[in-house]
């Protein structure tokens, strides 16, 4: 089974398709961006990242995807612009909202519990480059971590969906295409690669474990 990867910009998985290619997935690339359709069911999907930055809405289908994803508990994982096109696929709201550069993220007292969060600094610096906000989360939802002015920067729902509003993924060559190489850039960016690796590596093990892909088996996640 894939590990679905639908990418909204010209950016990349960056460090999670890297970690995720280290834990044997095999990945299948959509760009969401170019016009690429995704595939019409989940029969082969393993599990499914969206990412990047959001130009214009998605189709439909893919709202119904994600939902679909969500519902059928399959790991789901959103970066950036992502994450907001989760939450509203299963139930929440988005909101358009510019931003890019870095900002300060805490974790709330449910994210410093978080398995995938676990051992992280409460307090950290992240790159954001979207256009896409998280207005209302889905009842079922939890607040993993905050921005400065509170606005959610990273929530889970259920046991398998994870999202991130700041991009985790990106590594210096991607942030510079973005206009963000700068001195502020080069003071924050070793932090934020190693709290990256550090999720996207529990990702990975615990979340999507490669052995549940290749079985395509449904199992209850025991932390």
């Amino acid at each position: 089974m894939a590990t679905l990867i639908l990418q909204c910009d010209d950016l990349g998985g960056g460090h999670l398709a890297r970690v995720l290619r280290d834990h044997g997935h095999r990945l299948r690339t959509v760009r969401l961006d170019q016009g690429q359709a995704p595939p019409s069911d989940l029969d082969d999907v393993g599990a499914v990242a969206v990412l990047g930055r959001i130009a214009k809405d998605l189709p439909e289908s893919v709202a119904r995807m994600l939902a679909d994803a969500h519902a059928a508990s399959l790991p789901l994982i959103g970066l950036g612009d992502g994450a907001a096109a989760i939450a509203s696929a299963i139930g929440g709201q988005s909101a358009a909202a510019e931003s890019k550069g870095w900002r300060s993220v805490r974790l709330s007292t449910v994210g410093r519990d978080d398995a995938v969060l676990a051992g992280i600094a409460w307090t950290s610096m992240q790159f954001v480059a979207g256009s896409r906000a998280i207005a209302a989360l889905p009842k079922s939802a939890k607040v993993l971590a905050n921005f400065d002015d509170q606005s959610v920067a990273a929530f889970v729902a259920g046991l398998r969906t994870y999202g991130f509003l700041f991009r985790g993924e990106l590594d210096l060559g991607s942030i510079r295409r973005t206009g963000g190489g700068d001195a502020e850039t080069a003071a924050n960016l070793p932090m934020a690669e190693r709290i990256a690796s550090r999720v996207f590596e529990a990702i990975a093990t615990l979340v999507a474990p490669i052995d549940r892909a290749n079985k395509g088996l449904v199992k209850d996640l025991h932390y």
